[in-house]
């Protein structure tokens, strides 16, 4: 999927980013809560989508983990809370969240958006400093996938 072939010095950098993201999760900050490249937001999907099928496959893996601590809210208090094991509700906060609105097009290697993606944004710009987006990328995946602007 990604033209790298056996660049080593992008595989080192990629990994300390997962180093970087790892220890910001740690402090509840999530990569779509600071500006930062692309491959941050890729990498934390990557890492969701798959949490979520081990722990569908063995929910033992995830026993390990302790739960967050409570916020010391009231049941009756009118706030919606993302419990640890509501995957559906985490991707989707994340989504709504993501500074990167592709970050999961690389997730897909059957999604018709992903040559786009390749073409206008090679994942060896995938660890340059966030930029916006491109207008007319956003354009032709919309047009794509039938989304009205």
């Amino acid at each position: 999927m990604m033209p790298v072939g056996e660049n080593r010095a992008w595989a080192a950098a990629v990994a300390q980013r997962c180093s970087v993201i790892a220890r910001e999760i740690e402090k509840g900050i999530l990569p779509c809560d600071r500006p930062g490249p692309y491959i941050d937001e890729a990498l934390f999907g990557a890492a969701m989508h798959t949490a979520r099928a081990w722990a569908m496959d063995d929910s033992t893996l995830m026993e390990p983990v302790p739960p967050r601590e409570e916020s010391g809210l009231n049941v009756g208090d009118d706030v919606d809370m993302v419990e640890d094991d509501y995957w559906d509700e985490l991707s989707g906060a994340f989504d709504d969240r993501a500074r990167w609105l592709d970050y999961s097009y690389p997730l897909w290697s059957e999604n018709a958006g992903l040559r786009l993606l390749l073409d206008a944004r090679p994942p060896l710009t995938w660890l340059d400093p966030q930029v916006d987006a491109d207008p007319e990328l956003v354009a032709q995946m919309n047009k794509m996938f039938g989304v009205k602007e």
